[in-house]
């Protein structure tokens, strides 16, 4: 401890590394400005021994730093258009991969590695083979209307 008191950069470093090993495991974009402001308040500790100094340079600087900055690196992606869940499958390409009829409620497509229960919006049955577009979602099953190939 007499360590630290003696050398106060190097607290001010270990506090750094420590927050920049919090931000790499945890996916909130936050640990970052203390653990730069930790850094720089290391530096700033080669310079004065005023340790309320430092500790008011570090608090001061990593809130603003926060509330400042984080917004700029943590984007909102339903803002950007992004769909998430079921939403994200509406007007999605899928090959029909066991034939659609709904009077026998039979039917199947497939996204990426996924087999999705199908639905024809429209009358007829859709063969297997077929590319269909889903037009919307119930629970698990699509459905899904016939892309007219010409």
């Amino acid at each position: 401890m007499e360590y630290f008191i003696n050398n106060p950069q190097v607290f001010w470093w270990i506090i750094a590394v420590v927050l920049l090993v919090v931000e790499f495991i945890t996916p909130m974009t936050v640990f970052i400005f203390p653990a730069i402001v930790a850094a720089l308040v290391g530096l700033l500790a080669l310079a004065t021994d005023n340790i309320t100094l430092q500790a008011s340079i570090f608090f001061v600087a990593s809130t603003a730093l926060i509330v400042l900055l984080r917004p700029l690196f943590v984007t909102n992606k339903a803002v950007k258009g992004y769909k998430q869940g079921s939403e994200a499958l509406i007007g999605q390409e899928l090959r029909v991969v066991e034939e659609i009829d709904n009077t026998i409620d039979q039917g199947k497509v497939k996204h990426a590695s996924d087999i999705f229960p199908a639905r024809n919006v429209e009358k007829g049955v859709i063969s297997e083979g077929s590319m269909v577009i889903v037009e919307s979602v119930e629970g698990i099953t699509l459905n899904v209307k016939k892309i007219n190939n010409i």
